[in-house]
C-alpha cells in the first residue's frame, strides 16, 4: 500500500458508518464510506464523504457493500460527469430518476444539451446530403439505449424535413413526400411540418387519396396530444369532415377551435357523422362521448340518441329510463315517453313510476281523442250554421240536388256518430247547433231528399238531449271533496265555469294558474268556478290543493275518475 493511501485511510478511520453510502471493507478490517466512482479488475476509484477521491488497489479491498439510494447514484453520476464520461453519467442519472430523485432530471437535461451540441457539431459546415450521410453512419453505430440514439434520429429528421421543403420549392412533391414520411417516422414527437407533408401529398396524389394517406400517417405517428394546425384541419374538413371531426375529438379540442369555418358546421358534422348506425368503428372515443360533445356544441339538440346509447351500455339502469322519459315529457313528447316506460316495464315489471304514467297517459289519450272527435263534429256543423242565414232568394240553392246531396251526406255522418256514441255526447250540446237544426226543419220542406234530411236532423236533436240556447241550465248536485254537496242552483245568477280536471293531467296543471288568475280578476263581477276532479285519490287531490292555494274554488270529487 502506498503512503498516500495510508494517509487517506488514517484520515477516514474516525468516520462512523453512514446510512446510504457505499462501504469499502479493507483487508486490515477498516471501513471507508463514500461512493464508488469507477471499478476495474485492478483498482477502485472511491470518492470519500469528505469530497476527496482516492484510488485503491483491488487486492487491498476485502469487501464492497454498495448502496442503491438515489443520492448515491447522483454522487456517482456527478463523479462521472466531472470526468466527462457523459454517456455513463447519463445511465446513472436515469437510474436515479427511476428512484424519483429530484436532481436527476436536471442532470439528464444538462447532459442532453451537451450531447445535442456535439451532434450539431458533427454536421457543421456540411451540405444537407453530407450531413444526412454523416448522421446515418453515427446512428447505425449507436445503441437504442444510448442518449445519442434519440438525438441522432431527431437531427436526421430535421435534415430530411429541410430537404423535403427544398424539394417542394423546386416543385418536386414526390421526393418531398418521401423525405417528410421518413422524418415523421423518425421523430413523431418533434417539429410540426404537417402542412408541408400535406402539400407534398396533394402534389403527388389526388386530394382524397392525399387526405386519407395523411390521416393514416397522422394516426400512426402522432400521439393524441399533438395538435394539427387550424388551417390544416379546415383543409381536411372540405374533403373528409367526419375524419377531421374525429381528429379534433382525439385532440380534445372540438368545441375550442378558433377556425370560424370549422366551428360553424361542427354541430352539423357531429350530428351527421356520429348520430348514425352502425357507429363508425374508427371513432376515437365511445359513442356516448361524441353525443355529449355534440350537445355541448348544440345545447338545444335532441338528447334521445345519448339516452339510447347509455341504455344500450347499461340496459338494467332504471334511472336512465326514468331520466329519458322525463326528458321526453318536458320536450312535449309524451307519446315517446310512454314508449320508454313500456320498455322499463319489460326490465322492471313492478315499476310504480312506469305503471302510473302509462295509466295517466292512457286516460289523457282518451280525453284528447274525445276532444278531437268533438272538434271534428264542430267542423261538420259549419254547413248547418251557414244555412241558418239563408234568405228567400237562397231557396233555389236548397232545392239543388247536388247541394242537398252534400247536406244529406253530412247529416248522415253526424247521425251515425251520435247513434254509435250517444253517451259521449252528453254534456257537449255545442257539438250540434240547435238553432241550425231548427232552421233546417223550418226551411227544408219540399223535396223527398229534404224530408229525409229533416228526419235525420230530428233524430240528431233527439239524441243530443240538450236544452236550447237560452234555456235555463238543468240543476245537478255533486259530492264535494270535504263531504259536502255542491249544486248548480247554489250559484243562481252567476256565470259558472264547470272545470273538469285532474292532478295527474299535465295540461290541466299547466292551465290551472291562468284559470286562477281569471277567477281572481272576475269574481267580483259574478264569475264562479266549480271544479270537477277526475282523480281517484282523495289525498292526492287534497295535497295538490294545499300546495296550490290559488285554486280556491269548490271541488266536486267522487273518487271514480272518468
Amino acid at each position: 500500500m502506498t503512503s498516500r493511501t495510508a494517509i487517506a485511510l488514517m484520515v477516514f478511520v474516525s468516520f462512523s458508518p453512514s446510512a446510504g453510502a457505499d462501504t469499502l471493507v479493507l483487508d486490515n478490517g477498516r471501513e471507508l464510506q463514500g461512493v464508488v466512482v469507477e471499478e476495474t479488475n485492478d483498482s477502485i476509484v472511491f470518492k470519500l464523504q469528505t469530497g476527496s477521491q482516492i484510488t485503491l488497489p483491488s487486492s487491498s479491498v476485502q469487501n464492497l457493500v454498495r448502496s442503491d439510494t438515489s443520492e448515491l447514484l447522483i454522487l456517482q453520476g456527478d463523479a462521472l460527469f466531472d470526468k466527462e464520461k457523459f454517456e455513463e453519467a447519463y445511465e446513472v442519472y436515469r437510474k436515479a430518476l427511476e428512484k424519483n430523485s429530484p436532481k436527476a432530471a436536471g442532470r439528464i437535461e444538462e447532459i442532453e444539451g451537451i450531447l445535442e451540441a456535439r451532434v450539431e457539431g458533427l454536421t457543421e459546415g456540411l451540405n444537407l446530403d453530407e450531413a444526412e450521410e454523416r448522421i446515418r453512419k453515427e446512428l447505425a453505430k449507436a445503441s437504442d439505449t444510448s442518449p445519442y440514439w434519440d438525438l441522432y434520429r431527431s437531427r436526421l429528421s430535421q435534415i430530411l424535413v429541410e430537404k423535403g421543403r427544398r424539394a417542394m420549392a423546386n416543385f418536386a412533391p414526390k421526393p418531398a413526400r418521401k423525405y417528410f414520411a421518413e422524418a415523421w417516422s423518425l421523430d413523431p414527437e418533434g417539429q410540426d411540418f404537417g402542412e408541408d407533408y400535406f402539400q407534398a401529398l396533394l402534389g403527388s396524389k389526388s386530394s382524397n387519396d392525399a387526405i386519407v394517406l395523411f390521416l393514416e400517417d397522422y394516426n400512426h405517428h402522432r400521439p393524441g396530444n399533438q395538435t394539427l394546425t387550424e388551417e390544416l384541419v379546415a383543409r381536411i374538413w372540405k374533403h373528409k369532415p367526419c375524419e377531421a371531426a374525429d381528429h379534433l375529438v382525439g385532440l380534445g379540442t372540438p368545441k375550442d377551435t378558433t377556425n370560424t369555418e370549422v366551428s360553424r358546421i361542427l354541430p352539423q358534422v357531429f350530428r351527421s357523422c356520429f348520430y348514425k348506425r352502425p357507429f363508425p368503428e374508427t371513432a376515437a372515443l365511445p359513442r356516448t362521448e361524441y353525443y355529449e360533445i355534440y350537445l355541448e356544441l348544440e345545447p338545444q339538440g335532441d338528447r334521445s340518441p345519448l339516452f339510447e346509447a347509455r341504455i344500450e351500455e347499461d340496459p338494467n339502469n332504471e334511472t336512465l329510463y326514468s331520466d329519458y322519459a322525463n326528458y321526453l315529457v318536458e320536450a312535449h313528447r309524451s307519446e315517446d315517453a310512454a314508449g320508454i316506460y313500456r320498455r322499463l316495464l319489460e326490465v322492471y315489471p313492478n315499476s310504480t313510476e312506469a305503471s302510473e304514467f302509462l295509466k295517466e297517459w292512457g286516460a289523457e289519450k282518451e280525453r284528447m281523442a274525445f276532444q278531437d272527435e268533438v272538434a271534428r263534429l264542430k267542423e261538420l256543423e259549419k254547413p248547418y250554421q251557414l244555412a241558418a242565414g239563408l234568405t228567400e232568394q237562397d231557396f233555389p240553392l236548397i232545392n239543388d240536388p247536388v247541394r242537398i246531396g252534400d247536406l244529406i251526406k253530412v247529416a248522415r255522418e253526424i247521425s251515425s256518430v251520435l247513434e254509435n256514441r250517444p253517451e259521449e255526447m252528453e254534456g257537449e250540446p255545442s257539438a250540434i247547433s240547435m238553432e241550425a237544426l231548427k232552421t233546417y226543419e223550418a226551411e227544408l220542406n219540399t223535396a223527398t231528399a229534404v224530408e229525409q234530411l229533416k228526419n235525420l236532423l230530428s233524430q240528431t236533436r233527439h239524441l243530443s238531449g240538450s236544452p236550447d240556447v237560452g234555456d235555463r241550465a238543468p240543476d245537478f248536485t255533486l259530492s264535494g271533496l270535504e263531504g259536502n254537496s255542491i249544486s248548480l242552483s247554489d250559484f243562481s245568477g252567476k256565470v259558472v265555469l264547470l272545470y273538469f280536471w285532474a292532478t295527474w293531467c299535465p295540461p290541466c296543471r299547466n292551465e290551472a294558474p291562468f284559470i286562477a288568475d281569471t277567477h281572481e280578476a272576475l269574481k267580483d263581477k259574478g264569475f264562479r268556478i266549480i271544479g270537477v276532479s277526475l282523480d281517484t285519490s282523495r289525498s292526492d287531490l287534497a295535497d295538490y290543493l294545499m300546495a296550490n292555494p290559488k285554486i280556491n274554488w269548490p271541488q266536486a270529487f267522487d273518487g271514480q275518475g272518468w
